[in-house]
């Protein structure tokens, strides 16, 4: 009786991670979906620009363009990670296919399905 009062207690996840991951898996997921994924965009918001200490340079030296290292820019925007990408998704259906970032940190769907359907396993 106790036990199902505590778990009553619980605040319900919105949108749980898949079952089946690991531990590092589940940990890298919930931080992209956090937006708290240590990006070398948000590493150089916290070096101090003091002798002796190397400036983390926050700007993609693949890229053109040269956008932000941020999580949303290495994992959709990039041109050089497209390969990255395009493996991952390869042995997806076309349905299951992401259209945006967050499709695909965001897969629908139960237990390995979802694993099946998301890129990070």
């Amino acid at each position: 009786e106790r036990r199902l009062y505590l778990k009553g207690l619980l605040l319900t996840v919105e949108d749980p991670i898949p079952q089946g991951y690991t531990r590092w898996e589940n940990v890298r997921l919930r931080r992209i979906r956090t937006g708290t994924a240590l990006t070398p965009a948000r590493k150089a918001t916290f070096t101090k620009k003091e002798e002796g200490h190397e400036d983390i340079d926050p700007m993609c030296k693949k890229c053109i363009a040269g956008g932000l290292l941020t999580t949303t820019h290495m994992l959709w925007v990039c041109k050089s990670l497209e390969k990255f990408r395009q493996d991952a998704w390869a042995s997806l259906t076309s349905e299951a296919k992401p259209t945006n970032l967050e499709a695909w940190t965001h897969p629908k769907g139960q237990g390995t399905t979802q694993k099946e359907k998301s890129w990070i396993h």
